[in-house]
């Protein structure tokens, strides 16, 4: 390792030698027999000090009781205004953190789905739904799935495959909710309202 030094040399502890080390030991053995003395004094002055206040209190009970209640009264006045300030700007904070970066808003709608699958599997659904209206479901064809796959079915054609839904995304669709795919061939949920 290179150190460079600018300016005047200054001699260091280790340069000093054995006239250094002997002042260490020295404070060393003294702060090793102050230690108890310091700890004693520091004993005794906080024991004064707890006199002098019980002094204090004792001196000022009289006039102390006829403010205390008032003084308590605005205390906890204060103290209730502070506590609606700070859920506010509690509040505040946490919509702010909210329209910056949605974090509450993912949490939430990912806990909500993460039971919502579909898993394709051989044969028929038995809780297939198909769309009954809405222009998108009308221009891709998904309202007339149900004719169709009858007219199939009538000249012996079968379905090999069916989603199936999970119980989570059934009972989304029963509350209103919709499923649909998204243009570039995502799965969209919404809800009805």
């Amino acid at each position: 390792m290179v150190e460079l030094v600018f300016g005047r040399e200054q001699r260091g502890p280790r340069s000093h030698g054995r006239p250094y080390r002997l002042v260490a030991q020295v404070l060393r053995w003294l702060a090793l027999i102050a230690a108890p003395a310091l700890l004693r004094w520091s004993t005794r002055l906080f024991l004064l000090i707890r006199r002098l206040l019980f002094w204090i209190v004792a001196l000022t009970a009289p006039v102390a009781r006829e403010w205390s209640d008032r003084a308590f009264r605005f205390l906890v006045r204060v103290l209730r205004w502070a506590a609606a300030v700070a859920a506010l700007a509690g509040l505040c904070w946490g919509l702010s953190v909210e329209s910056r970066t949605s974090y509450f808003q993912s949490r939430i709608f990912s806990n909500l789905t993460r039971e919502m699958s579909f898993v394709v599997e051989p044969g028929e659904s038995p809780s297939i739904r198909f769309p009954k209206s809405g222009p998108y479901d009308e221009r891709l064809g998904y309202v007339g799935l149900p004719m169709f796959l009858a007219s199939l079915s009538a000249q012996r054609f079968t379905v090999q495959r069916q989603a199936d839904w999970s119980a989570a995304l059934d009972r989304f669709v029963d509350d209103g909710g919709y499923v649909r795919r998204g243009p570039s061939g995502g799965l969209w949920l919404a809800l009805q309202s």
